[in-house]
């Protein structure tokens, strides 16, 4: 992703969490991992209204974005790939939603998945197959088939050096002049590198809201999809262990769990909260101690 992408988002993101009306200030607590708790189950509520947002953008936005992309595609997408990004700048640019999406990348690919051209440079993913990746987007091309989404991992969509990551993938059909689908319209995002744009703006909303306050958090936000802790790029890995070690998922199938734990000579409280808008087996999950 551009030096310039990345800028904006992480702008935006904190633009959002100065936006929140969720209120963290606490009355005191004899209990110091409790109270981490307390703040931890808040910043799970701040980042789940982030995640229902940013996700909604996307599903809104990329339908009217096909519609856009194929009213500006040109008649040799292959040979013109010049051409092909702006039309791909266009669409985003010119839907509102998509405008305001959160995506570390907008792509279009030819109907057997082949990556022509990406909005922004370096191209990560021009000239890599998705569909050989994320075999399920291709329903997308089926008659009036609705946007498809998966989760996976790809090397061109990794939004870390190290570590595990996984990819959001959307993608919807672009129709062609007879209204058979021409290619495919693709955006999505690094998870970890998303969690970490969402937990800057918790950390700078939960600093805000305990200025004032003895209570100093230290705090990190993870997404648990299935049996990976997707976390900052620079979240401990100690951390991201311990959650997956502790099966959130599960144990929040209720809607939230909570428990302590002791790590480098510090007491955390764990907060995990149902992450419906990544899918039934996805929690947000925070973990914190008061210092």
């Amino acid at each position: 992703m551009s030096i310039q992408r990345h800028v904006q988002l992480r702008r935006t993101f904190l633009g959002s969490a100065a936006a929140l009306g969720a209120t963290l200030a606490l009355p005191g607590c004899s209990d110091p991992a409790a109270l981490a708790q307390k703040h931890g189950a808040d910043a799970c509520d701040m980042a789940l209204e982030i995640f229902n947002r940013d996700v909604e953008q996307l599903r809104k936005g990329m339908p009217e974005g096909a519609k856009v992309l194929a009213g500006r595609m040109p008649a040799d997408p292959v040979g013109g790939r010049a051409e092909l990004q702006t039309a791909i700048k266009a669409a985003r640019d010119n839907v509102k939603e998509l405008s305001y999406a959160k995506s570390t990348f907008f792509s279009y690919a030819a109907t057997d998945g082949l990556v022509l051209r990406s909005e922004i440079d370096p191209d990560r993913l021009v000239d890599q197959n998705v569909l050989k990746v994320f075999p399920s987007l291709g329903k997308a091309l089926e008659p009036n088939a609705a946007l498809q989404e998966a989760y996976g991992e790809m090397d061109a969509l990794r939004g870390v050096k190290q570590g595990s990551d996984i990819a959001w993938i959307v993608a919807h059909a672009v129709p062609g002049k007879d209204g058979k689908p021409q290619g495919l319209f693709v955006s999505g995002w690094s998870m970890r590198l998303y969690v970490g744009f969402v937990q800057d703006a918790v950390r700078t909303k939960l600093d805000e809201k305990t200025k004032e306050t003895s209570d100093k958090v230290e705090a990190y936000l993870f997404v648990v999809k299935g049996k990976v802790a997707l976390g900052h790029p620079d979240a401990p890995d100690i951390h991201a262990e311990e959650l997956v070690k502790q099966d959130l998922v599960t144990k929040a199938a209720g809607g939230e769990a909570r428990t302590k734990v002791d790590l480098e000579g510090k007491t955390w409280g764990i907060v995990a909260k149902k992450a419906p808008a990544f899918g039934d087996d996805a929690v947000v999950a925070v973990i914190s101690t008061i210092y």
